[in-house]
């Protein structure tokens, strides 16, 4: 995810995140694709979010999130692309959690219980979940 890296955006490397962003369909509609586009474009060109040699990740998207025009400034300039951007950025960086619940799933799922539904496998990890926290 280099195009995160706030020197990637100064240096203008990456040119459009659309070849990205249809990877996820889920994070952003299709309709706004060309809005993604115009808004990574215009960064490129905005001089004062020219992010600083030791301005963090969190800090800059940050501050291109509450970006706005001057003359009215409950209109963000980058809505799309900010939403986009910290979509990806709360993305599992890992898959051990998801990997336990489904091998917690084979424990449950046997021979004998193959017959289960859905439903009752989901109330079965529920209960497991809240017999192992621990209490307050």
């Amino acid at each position: 995810m280099q195009f995160l890296d706030p020197q990637a955006v100064k240096s203008r490397r990456i040119d459009s995140l659309v070849t990205l962003a249809v990877k996820f369909p889920n994070l952003i509609p299709v309709d706004e694709l060309q809005e993604l586009d115009t808004e990574w474009r215009f960064l490129h060109n905005n001089k004062d979010l020219t992010p600083d040699e030791s301005e963090d990740l969190e800090t800059y998207w940050c501050k291109v999130a509450v970006a706005s025009i001057p003359a009215n400034y409950s209109n963000q300039l980058y809505l799309t692309l900010s939403k986009f951007v910290f979509a990806i950025l709360s993305l599992p960086h890992f898959s051990a959690a998801i990997e336990k619940i489904f091998s917690s799933i084979n424990l449950i799922k046997t021979k004998q219980r193959n017959t289960l539904n859905t439903e009752n496998i989901e109330d079965l990890l529920h209960k497991k979940q809240l017999f192992s926290a621990k209490p307050c």
